[in-house]
């Protein structure tokens, strides 16, 4: 732990690392398709979640701690509501897939180990205050969630405590 901090004191650092191991397209079970839209950027005040954003959460633990907010925009998207529930099924699993995936980046490029919770979706904004804090960098980057019905924005934000 301390010879993460040690190498990663610099916002710079842990810039490089996500942008090193980003995750560029995934397929997910021949049902979607992720696809980065914009690299990874750093700024110090989160962007102010939508009322069309959904957000889902997930706790990062190992030798860094954090949070991950994956943020889905359904603006001028319409489900049925026998889609809803598998569109958000959809989503959950391709976030969960997505930040896997980094995170096994994380681990075979750097070694470090970094756990990720089950995800969990909140329509309140519980977890912003983790945000709001100026003395913390906030790391995000755009993905597209593309299914066979539409295409959505999503954006994916990291913020180590």
């Amino acid at each position: 732990m301390e010879l993460f901090q040690n190498n990663l004191n610099k916002s710079d650092n842990i810039l490089s690392l996500l942008q090193e191991c980003a995750v560029e397209e995934i397929n997910i079970y021949n049902q979607a398709h992720i696809e980065m839209d914009c690299p990874f950027l750093t700024t110090n005040k989160l962007p102010v979640q939508t009322k069309h954003e959904i957000p889902l959460y997930f706790e990062l633990k190992g030798d860094f701690n954090g949070v991950a907010i994956c943020y889905l925009d359904t603006y001028q998207k319409e489900l049925s509501v026998d889609q809803a529930s598998f569109f958000q099924s959809l989503y959950v699993e391709s976030m969960n897939i997505l930040l896997g995936k980094m995170l096994t980046e994380i681990d075979k490029k750097k070694h470090y180990e970094i756990t990720c919770s089950s995800p969990y979706i909140s329509k309140t904004q519980t977890m912003m205050n983790i945000f709001n804090d100026n003395k913390t960098q906030i790391y995000h980057a755009n993905y597209k969630l593309i299914t066979n019905l539409q295409e959505y924005d999503c954006r994916v934000i990291f913020n180590f405590l």
